[in-house]
């Protein structure tokens, strides 16, 4: 069994074995993205006890995690100090271990956290569609160029996160009544089940889609995003292009200051700047509550707030 980089040599071979097992059950029981998320919050915490002099062991005692989490607190964000620490509960919890995370002294670390300085969570960049009409305005109609403008169009309709972007393939786009279309999200972050779901795809985003698939040649059955790159060999389909590409793109054919989670922030801006209701909103993007919308947008609902429309009133603004 091959055991986790991020443990030291001077860890007990017993427990890197323990940890190695954890991390390996966890694949195919919980979304990829999870997992990642389990592996790097374990292995910035086992980091971090290198770095203090701390000597690893598990259960991880509750003192310790509190003094991770003060220590991380002036560092890094609140949300990635729950994720790690959520990361290291799953992880006793996967080895029928008590969890320190449920002890008054880390609910209190947490808390201390919540009310002090924490270093803010960073909001992607929003990606407003005057951006994605400058970007599209530019391409032409090479492979390259019809592809990436396909997934420019589709993510900005769409809302999709990056990983649900590379699963499509092209029998998951449908042309409906009316010009337009639906794609079908098959599983996403939110859908572990596998229910699937539905977005709305406009004309326009429909036709380059359209023209992307029919230039590339692409059974129903591809990947709608593969590399374009040459391969040496050409038995089955070819892989769709990681995550990670579709950031890429995003700054190549955009701008630097864009990633992957750029059109779905840049989307539910937009729709709310033309007055549409949260729910739709999150109803649009795959979300279960209005509460990431309105993290999202909340720079932009100051201009909706009482002292905004009443300066207004007053031809102040």
């Amino acid at each position: 069994m091959s055991q986790s980089p991020a443990l030291t040599s001077t860890t007990d071979p017993a427990l890197l074995d323990r940890v190695a097992q954890a991390q390996h059950d966890a694949r195919g029981a919980y979304a990829g993205s999870t997992v990642t998320t389990y592996k790097h919050g374990v292995q910035r915490f086992v980091r971090w006890c290198d770095e203090t002099g701390q000597q690893y062991t598990l259960p991880v005692p509750p003192r310790m995690l509190a003094d991770f989490i003060d220590d991380m607190s002036g560092t890094l964000a609140p949300a990635s100090i729950r994720l790690y620490v959520s990361a290291i509960n799953r992880m006793h919890s996967d080895l029928d271990l008590a969890s320190p995370a449920g002890t008054s002294v880390v609910k209190l670390a947490l808390k201390r956290m919540s009310r002090g300085r924490a270093k803010p969570q960073r909001q992607a960049q929003p990606m407003t569609r005057d951006a994605v009409d400058a970007a599209l305005s530019q391409l032409g109609d090479d492979l390259t160029d019809l592809r990436d403008g396909a997934l420019i169009a589709l993510a900005y309709d769409t809302l999709c996160r990056s990983s649900e972007l590379v699963a499509l393939t092209v029998a998951d786009v449908e042309k409906t009544s009316g010009g337009g279309g639906v794609v079908y999200i098959a599983k996403s972050k939110t859908d572990q089940e596998g229910e699937g779901a539905y977005r709305y795809i406009a004309p326009d985003t429909l036709q380059r889609l359209t023209d992307w698939i029919d230039a590339a040649r692409l059974d129903p059955d591809a990947y709608l995003f593969f590399s374009l790159s040459p391969v040496e060999t050409s038995t089955g389909p070819r892989p769709h292009i990681a995550a990670r590409d579709v950031s890429r793109i995003f700054k190549r054919r955009v701008g630097m200051q864009y990633t992957g989670h750029s059109t779905r922030v840049g989307g539910a801006v937009d729709q709310l700047s033309a007055n549409i209701e949260t729910g739709a909103i999150a109803q649009a993007g795959g979300w279960k509550s209005e509460k990431m919308v309105l993290r999202y947008t909340r720079k932009q609902n100051v201009h909706k707030g009482g002292a905004a429309q009443l300066a207004r009133m007053q031809g102040r603004a």
